[in-house]
Parts: structure tokens; sequence; C-alpha cells
């Protein structure tokens, strides 16, 4: 049994990792071949009640940094889609103030984060865990 488990743990340590399909982002968009309902006896003229609201996606931006670079600031609109990206020669904990996130950036491997901005203005900092800024966002209407 434990030569079994030093087995198994051996390849798994020493395996490659699979790659993963990245993540497809993808936005609806409406039915353009639906038609609106006609005016019947009730109408009274004020508008289509039959039409779809149009459905709008937050704009999307991304951002690469490099942490240990001078700080950088960006700013973005209230309810931006943000994708932040923070690559780091050394390992490093990389925390979003004000919005509550924390992600890890090693040599191999960046922090990533999907950010999607709140609805009022507002300043956020990205940095190290050691306090060493990375970057501002202010977010302005």
């Amino acid at each position: 049994m434990l030569v079994l488990l030093g087995f198994s743990t051996g390849l798994a340590v020493f395996a490659p990792d699979r790659p993963r399909p990245e993540r497809q982002v993808v936005e609806a968009e409406p039915d353009g071949n639906a038609s609106p309902p006609k005016g019947g006896p009730g109408d009274t003229g004020e508008g289509d009640l039959g039409a779809s609201p149009k459905v709008t996606a937050p704009e999307t931006r991304r951002v690469n940094v490099v942490a240990g670079n001078p700080s950088r600031l960006v700013t973005a609109m209230p309810r931006e889609r943000l994708i932040l990206t923070v690559r780091s020669d050394r390992t490093a904990v990389i925390e979003v103030t004000g919005l509550g996130l924390t992600g890890v950036a090693t040599r191999y491997a960046p922090a990533t984060f999907d950010l999607l901005l709140p609805d009022r203005p507002g300043r956020y900092t990205v940095r190290e865990q050691r306090g060493r800024q990375i970057m501002k966002i202010t977010v302005r209407d």
C-alpha cells in the first residue's frame, strides 16, 4: 500500500498538467428576427410594450501590469469590466483593496482578476501584500 501511495504521489508531482481550455466569453444579443406584437384594440400609442429592452454589456478592458514597475493609474467608468493581470518575477500575494480580492502571482503564473467595477465613483489600490503599490483604479462618472 505504501509503495503504491508513493508511486502515485511521484506521478502526480512529476506529471505535466493537462492543458485547460480557455474560458470563452459569450455575449447575448437580442434576436433580430423577433417582431413585436402589433397594436390591437387596447393600444394607446404610448410605446411598444412587447419589445425587449436593449441589454448592453459592460465595456471590457484588459490591463496588464508588472509588480515592481512604477505605479500605474487606470481611470474607468462605473460598472466597467476590467480584466487585470499582474505579473511578478517572484511569488507575491496581490490584493485589490476596497474590493476584498486577493490573488497570487508567481514567476510562472500571473494573478488575474476579473473585476466588475461598482456603480459609484471610488478609488481602489492594487498592491503587494507587503505594501508596495502596483496601480490605482479610479472610477469616475
